[in-house]
């Protein structure tokens, strides 16, 4: 049976929000996991990338959503893309 989790993601995100801040995305997240006391392996069950973890500590949308940019471009105005 799998442990229950105790480390609420969104200490996970605090946390690595401010370290991102303080030292910028090249952080590891091992780092980051130290921190808040977890294993790395726990921060990407909850955060399938690194990128993915920066874009919610950042408030950022989804990188997904910047990935389809390139795809997109000439279809509508980018007023109506967005």
């Amino acid at each position: 049976m799998a442990r229950p989790v105790t480390i609420q993601t969104q200490h996970i995100i605090e946390t690595a929000r401010q370290l991102f801040l303080e030292h910028g995305y090249t952080l590891p997240t091992a780092r980051i996991a130290q921190a808040v006391g977890i294993s790395e392996g726990s921060i990407f069950k909850r955060f399938e990338t690194k990128d993915a973890l920066f874009a919610a500590a950042m408030g950022l949308p989804s990188t997904e959503f910047a990935r389809s940019w390139a795809e997109r471009v000439g279809e509508e105005t980018v007023e109506t893309q967005l």
